[in-house]
């Protein structure tokens, strides 16, 4: 079965995106200097920037949903999971900032869907690679998968240290700390993988590949520096992380949606 978006739902789409992701960057902002009042963590600032992104998600799980059916593959089907169990999760944020009323728990339900995405998704980009070694391009990475596997891990490590030595060493073990940590690994295991297919794709189709690879690893890097300023910022409620975290979510959301789209233009 094959499926896509004409140029014209692609543009809108696109259009969407940006829409939904400059809206809530607004927001961000005003709750981040308090302009008319606004704060992150509960009112309209709250409502806009949590709807924001669960559009974003939907959006993106929508052309990620068309590109499965186009594609056919194992890996664009687990991909797309992935991004439905991370908007599964932003409903449950939804459901406790907009329903109830009341500020999100942590740990909360939403955590289950989006660490499982995180893993659905890691397992995506290993049959990605499984799939471009077995498909006869002339792949040259072998020798070079451990040192980008070396730089990305390493680079990674040294930003997470750094941003959170203060919370070093960790006093107790609470869930939400070990939580709060997990998170930055699994955003690691995320990024050896891409960091591979960005530079595997670079020699495909002129770079138009390159780009969607580029854009999903700009998105994973947005997760990891949200990640870490999430660990601070149960530390240290302050304006200034929270609108760093809900930044780096949003946009990491927006750019892996908006891969998806360019993913299905490159297939048209």
């Amino acid at each position: 079965m094959t499926v896509g978006l004409s140029p014209t739902v692609r543009r809108l789409l696109t259009w969407a995106l940006f829409g939904a992701m400059l809206i809530g960057l607004a927001m961000i902002v005003a709750a981040a200097f308090g302009w008319a009042g606004l704060r992150a963590d509960h009112g309209p600032a709250l409502t806009v920037v949590a709807l924001s992104k669960w559009t974003v998600l939907l959006l993106g799980g929508v052309a990620a949903t068309a590109c499965a059916l186009r594609l056919t593959r194992r890996s664009w089907r687990l991909m797309a999971a992935g991004l439905w169990l991370f908007a599964a999760g932003q409903s449950v944020l939804v459901y406790f900032q907009l329903i109830r009323h009341e500020p999100t728990p942590f740990p909360s339900p939403a955590d289950i869907f989006f660490l499982s995405g995180v893993l659905l998704m890691a397992l995506a980009l290993g049959v990605f690679l499984l799939e471009l070694s077995r498909s006869g391009f002339p792949i040259e990475l072998g020798g070079r998968l451990p040192w980008i596997a070396l730089l990305v891990m390493g680079a990674g490590s040294l930003v997470s240290w750094i941003m959170l030595r203060p919370l070093l060493p960790v006093e107790s073990f609470e869930t939400k700390t070990v939580l709060s940590l997990l998170y930055p690994l699994t955003d690691l295991l995320l990024l050896v993988p891409v960091a591979a297919l960005q530079q595997v794709t670079l020699q495909f189709r002129g770079g138009e590949v390159w780009r969607v690879w580029t854009t999903i690893l700009i998105g994973f890097g947005l997760f990891l520096l949200g990640d870490l300023s999430f660990a601070l910022y149960l530390e240290d409620p302050s304006r200034l992380l929270a609108a760093i975290v809900d930044s780096c979510y949003l946009v990491g959301y927006g750019l892996i949606s908006r891969a998806f789209v360019l993913q299905l233009g490159i297939l048209d």
